[in-house]
C-alpha cells in the first residue's frame, strides 16, 4: 500500500529535490453536472440537458502544495496519449518529478517503460494498489470536476466541452487551498503537506 511505503517515497523525493504528483484521468460528460431541483407540488420537474451529448478525457496531477496540471484528449488513454502527457508535464517542469497512479494498461506498456528508463533522471513512476481510488487525492479534482465543470452552460459542442474543462481547471489551479484540502481525506492525510491541516 503507497500509505506504507509513501514515507520513503517522500524521503527520496526530498534527496533527489523532486516534486511529487498523482495523476488519474476522467471522462468529463456535456451534462456533467451536480444539481438539485425543484417543482410545485404535483408537477414533473424538469432537468436542462445539453442539445448534442458529448464527451471529452482530462488527464491531471494534484500535488500536496496545491498544483494542479492538466491535459484534455478526445480519444481513449493510450501509452501514445500518456506519453504526450508526460511529456508535457516534463517541459513545465522546474525539478524532477516522482509521479504516482494507478496501473491502468496504458501507464504500464513497454512504450511507457522504455520512456520512464530514458527520462529516471526527470521522472519517476509509482503505482497505487489496484482497486483503490480512495487512495489518490487526484479523485477528489475529479469529482470537482463532475461537480462544476458545466455549471455556468451546459456545452453544444466537443469544443464547448473542452472549453469548460480547461476554464475551470485554469481557474481551480489558481486556488491552491482547496487543491491542498484533497489531502485532509482520512485515507491521504498521511500525504498532506506540513502544516496544512
Amino acid at each position: 500500500m503507497v500509505g506504507k511505503i509513501y514515507p520513503a517515497i517522500e524521503k527520496f523525493a526530498k534527496q533527489e529535490d523532486a516534486e511529487i504528483h498523482w495523476c488519474d484521468e476522467k471522462g468529463v460528460g456535456a451534462n456533467e453536472n451536480t444539481v438539485r431541483g425543484y417543482a410545485p407540488r404535483g408537477e414533473t420537474p424538469e432537468m436542462q440537458v445539453a442539445s448534442h451529448p458529448c464527451k471529452m478525457n482530462v488527464i491531471s496531477t494534484v500535488t500536496n502544495e496545491g498544483k494542479v496540471r492538466f491535459m484534455t484528449y478526445k480519444e481513449n488513454m493510450t501509452a501514445t496519449v500518456f506519453l504526450v502527457f508526460l511529456d508535457r508535464l516534463l517541459q513545465g517542469a522546474g525539478k524532477k518529478i516522482f509521479l504516482i497512479a494507478d496501473r491502468l494498461p496504458a501507464h504500464a506498456t513497454p512504450a511507457v517503460e522504455a520512456w520512464l528508463q530514458k527520462h529516471e533522471d526527470r521522472l519517476e513512476m509509482f503505482y497505487l494498489p489496484p482497486r483503490a481510488p480512495e487512495l489518490n487525492p487526484d479523485e477528489s479534482l475529479n469529482n470537482d470536476i463532475h461537480s462544476g465543470v458545466n455549471a455556468t452552460k451546459l456545452p453544444d459542442t466537443k469544443q464547448e466541452l473542452r472549453s469548460n474543462i480547461q476554464h475551470f481547471l485554469h481557474k481551480l489551479a489558481k486556488l491552491p487551498k482547496r487543491i491542498m484540502s484533497y489531502f485532509a481525506n482520512p485515507y491521504i492525510q498521511y500525504a498532506a503537506a506540513p502544516g496544512a491541516l
